[in-house]
């Protein structure tokens, strides 16, 4: 295995598998990657924060779990994360309305509806 190869491309997708850790290949550039607690530091189109060009960025899935919580890892949110990605690739604006910009967010009690309008949606 000491043949090398060198490819020239516009994207570069690499399935590393389903473990929460900096792969090793990013190593010569790990300097350059903002980290939260020992984290990637992932901005809202799950792009990593870095000082490299703009035009070149490193997405992640499954990597901010610190950042996002319980629902950063669950599979059943791929399909959403992923169109994020697509969406912030293709320079098009996120499909999440301005008044609520994200699907997971902090909940705060002073948000929560009326206590008599939740007890009058008990009796229907």
């Amino acid at each position: 295995m000491d043949d090398i190869e060198e490819v020239t491309a516009d994207i570069v997708i690499l399935a590393t598998g389903y473990e929460n850790a900096v792969p090793g290949f990013l190593e010569p550039i790990a300097d350059r990657l903002e980290q939260i607690d020992n984290e990637l530091a992932i901005r809202e189109d799950f792009s990593v924060c870095w000082d490299g060009p703009h035009d070149r960025r490193i997405f992640v899935q499954n990597a901010s779990f610190g950042q996002r919580g319980l629902a950063d890892p669950n599979l059943s949110l791929l399909a959403w994360r992923a169109r994020r990605i697509l969406d912030s690739l293709l320079g098009r604006a996120s499909y999440a309305k301005p008044e609520n910009p994200g699907f997971i967010t902090r909940t705060f009690i002073e948000s929560w509806p009326d206590p008599g309008a939740v007890e009058m949606g008990r009796r229907i």
